[in-house]
Order: structure tokens, then sequence, then C-alpha cells
């Protein structure tokens, strides 16, 4: 178990990294994780409620379904957040099959966290603010078609999301790239600059094998600032 505390905008944030062991169930071990994870917080003065992001790293699609099952289960009402899920081996060590990211935030009378919901509600939130910190869940697209296709799909709705929740790209301080193991960095950024100009000051790219569907190339996750 990996526990950071980071500040930064003007936050402080707790990130929890933890891998599963074998329970002969990746469910389960998924449920373990959870449990894990609650008593840390605790130890912080924080719940499962102060999540923003939950991530999930599973070894094969099996794996990724059931941790998403027992997601699903732990993380709702004033718990949910913005969630993505990934088929990544290389990720874990040898004999696991579970890993998960959380990151939560100290919630404050004037920064408390407001989940956005799809209409209707999905398994997946629209958006959630803390305050003027505005977080999407991990961004793909299930109409397959070519790396430029589904990366231009992606931007064009991170775009819109962005403007509904009264922000834009120059208000964004960190993305995620999450692609497809074997897709080029720079055709990465080439699409993401087809989009906008701006150079967010955080942006990370992480390789995986795997997705919730295989013909699925690039993820995207995004937290942004609103401007006042």
């Amino acid at each position: 178990m990996r526990v950071e505390t980071i500040h930064w905008l003007d936050r402080e944030f707790l990130s929890i990294a933890g891998e599963a062991m074998d329970l002969g169930n990746p469910e389960a071990e998924a449920d373990a994780l959870f449990s894990q994870f609650s008593q840390v917080l605790e130890g912080y003065g924080l719940s499962l409620e102060n999540t923003i992001r939950s991530r999930i790293w599973a070894v094969d699609a099996e794996a990724r379904t059931a941790c998403s099952a027992a997601r699903s289960r732990t993380l709702t009402g004033s718990a949910r957040a913005a969630t993505s899920s990934y088929i990544a081996p290389s990720h874990l060590t040898k004999g696991s099959r579970v890993a998960m990211d959380l990151i939560a935030v100290c919630l404050s009378g004037n920064n408390a966290k407001v989940v956005m919901e799809e209409n209707p509600p999905q398994g997946v939130i629209k958006w959630l603010t803390v305050g003027e910190l505005l977080v999407l869940p991990g961004m793909s697209c299930n109409d397959g078609g070519s790396f430029e296709s589904q990366a231009e799909n992606i931007l064009g709705r991170i775009t819109t999301c962005l403007a509904e929740a009264s922000s834009r790209w120059s208000d964004v301080v960190e993305v995620t790239f999450v692609y497809q193991d074997g897709i080029q960095q720079r055709d990465i950024f080439s699409a993401f600059h087809k989009k906008t100009k701006e150079v967010p000051p955080r942006m990370v790219l992480l390789p995986v094998e795997g997705y919730s569907r295989p013909e699925k190339f690039l993820e995207i996750e995004t937290m942004a600032m609103k401007s006042s």
C-alpha cells in the first residue's frame, strides 16, 4: 500500500495505491482493497465519501469486470466519484490480479463535493466538483474506428463537458492519457493539439493492454480548476 499526501491547487489530496492479495476471486479482492482503503482514510479523518477519483488495474477482462462490480457496490451515493478501469497486467506484480488507485480530497463547507450525474444516471458520473475543482471521469469512445477518430471523439466530448461545467481547456491542470500499448506518444500529442493549443501543466501518459471493449485505443482523464 502506498499513501501520499499531496498539497496542490490550495487543497490537500490523499493518494492511495494498493494491490490485492490473491483470495481466489477478483471481486472479493477488490472488496478487500476497498476495506483497506477505508481504514487508511479513517486514519486521516476521511472516508470513501472524500473520493474524487478511482482507477482499477486488472490482469484481464474478467478481473476488470469483477472489480468494476465491486466498486459500483461500494462507491454509492455521496461516495460516487470519477472512475476508470483498465486491463494492465504489466502494471501488476507477478501473481496479482487486481490493483486500485484512489484519490481523496479534504472537504470543507466552502469546498463541498458535488456530483453531476448523467440523465438518466449511469454507471459513470458526468463530472464532480469540489469548489472550483472539476474532475471528469475517464472518457473513451465506444464507436470503434482508428486511434485518430477515437481521439477526436473523446477530446470533442471533453470540450463539451468543460463548457457545460462552465470551464474550458485553459482551466485544465491535468490530463492523463491512458493509451493502448503500441500507440506512439507523438500521435497522442498530435491529436491533442489538433483540438487545443493549450498546454496543461501536468500531462501524464500511461500504456495499458486493454479497456472495457477490445476495439478501444485511448481513454482520457481530465481535471480542471474553473476560473472565477
